[in-house]
């Protein structure tokens, strides 16, 4: 038997065993739906004649009530920010309304703090900056007074070695005679 010859029952098992699955589908389906039917709950009526639950309406009127309320927990605030100083130093100025309870506006100074030591470090490191300038315009003179030297030493070189050769070929022109 060779394999051309398997080839249509395989395909004949296979169509045979989807018609199967497709036919048990369709009677669980029908088994499920019959059970839905069977244990369906009763709809409750009701009957015409019955009176219908009769209402009556009462004004209210307000009364002044002094009772006592009283209440347990703990109290929080909606928003509350932790102050954390970036610089160290004495304050000078506290914002009266800083306390427990009171509330502060946006945008309000809270705290100062005493600015002399920050004011003289700014001092300092200034003169520090007008003596660094000065070392820096002192050396870029002594600089250009150096770059000027070289220059005039490499003309001298420039002399010398023409005064050499000129010697030197003066010497050979002397030697030859």
């Amino acid at each position: 038997m060779n394999m051309d010859d398997t080839t249509p029952s395989l395909e004949r098992v296979r169509r045979r065993i989807n018609v199967a699955l497709a036919v048990l589908a369709l009677l669980m389906g029908g088994g499920a739906m019959y059970l839905l039917l069977l244990t369906s709950p009763e709809v409750p009526t009701r009957s015409f004649g019955a009176k219908p639950l009769s209402v009556a309406a009462v004004t209210v009127l307000p009364t002044a009530d002094a009772s006592p309320v009283v209440g347990y927990g703990t109290v929080a605030p909606k928003h509350q920010v932790d102050v954390i100083p970036q610089v160290n130093g004495k304050l000078t100025y506290v914002n009266e309304d800083l306390a427990p309870g009171k509330i502060i506006r946006k945008g309000e100074r809270l705290f100062e703090v005493d600015d002399t030591l920050y004011a003289s470090r700014v001092a300092q490191a200034e003169a520090e900056k007008r003596r660094l300038e000065g070392v820096l315009t002192r050396q870029e003179a002594e600089l250009e007074m150096l770059e000027a030297r070289i220059a005039n030493a490499e003309r001298m070189l420039e002399i010398v070695e023409a005064e050499y050769l000129k010697n030197q070929s003066a010497l050979r022109g002397a030697e030859r005679r």
